[in-house]
């Protein structure tokens, strides 16, 4: 079976990290394949943990090169249709890519977004978007950070045709 979509997880080590792999993980389904790319950039060998001995993972290094390096780091090396790129300090909610598999089924869009939640580290939800736009949304998007990069699936193909990200941005790749 293909690799429906591939995530990218950069981190500098943060103790979120094991959540932010093992809420991809949760996503299996007989459906359809992914992977996980752990792309560490911390400048050390991360600490042994379960999800790095699963076959769907893989862990890169690029030892303190930023974000947007890491990001096409784990970009290069992917096998999914689909690229995620989800911070270390975020995590998927169950039946995310579920909803995403459903909705390629029938779409031939590059990019396939979805809700998202805003959640405060005791677990306090402070706010859910659900956007319910159609159509050309460039200009929205580009005007603001209106979508999360983490609330995103983007084609492999075109993500390399657009450029992937422009290293010499850090620190706000997100609305690169």
């Amino acid at each position: 079976m293909d690799v429906f979509c591939s995530t990218i997880i950069p981190t500098i080590n943060r103790s979120t990290l094991s959540r932010a792999v093992q809420s991809v993980l949760d996503q299996s389904s007989q459906e359809f394949d992914l992977e996980v790319i752990v792309v560490n950039d911390s400048g050390h060998p991360l600490p042994d943990a379960g999800w790095q001995h699963c076959e769907q993972v893989r862990v890169i290094n690029t030892n303190r090169r930023e974000r947007s390096v890491a990001r096409n780091a784990g970009a290069a090396i992917a096998k999914g249709k689909y690229l995620h790129f989800l911070d270390d300090d975020d995590i998927l909610l169950p039946g995310a890519f579920q909803a995403f598999w459903s909705i390629a089924q029938h779409s031939s869009a590059d990019w396939l977004y979805g809700g998202w939640q805003t959640v405060e580290n005791d677990g306090k939800l402070v706010d859910e978007f659900r956007p319910e736009l159609s159509g050309n949304i460039f200009p929205l998007v580009v005007s603001g950070e209106s979508i999360p990069l983490q609330a995103s699936l983007l084609k492999s193909n075109s993500f390399f045709a657009a450029g992937a990200f422009d290293p010499t941005i850090t620190g706000v790749e997100d609305r690169d």
